[in-house]
């Protein structure tokens, strides 16, 4: 009875260590795509800055 109940508990214990290792892979992929995403955003606004620096003539 007591052998069951420990692999019950480890069991539980590898599942919420899978799951939380899973959340934070997730939480770092979307902090890399958020980092992506505004390094685009800035590239994109110095290229409207320049395209209307070029054609100020």
């Amino acid at each position: 009875m007591q052998g069951n109940q420990s692999a019950r508990a480890k069991s539980k214990l590898e599942t919420y260590r899978k799951r939380n290792r899973v959340e934070q892979e997730n939480h770092l992929c979307n902090k890399n795509k958020q980092k992506e995403l505004a390094s685009s955003q800035l590239a994109a606004e110095a290229r409207k800055s320049l395209q209307a620096w070029s054609t100020r003539d």
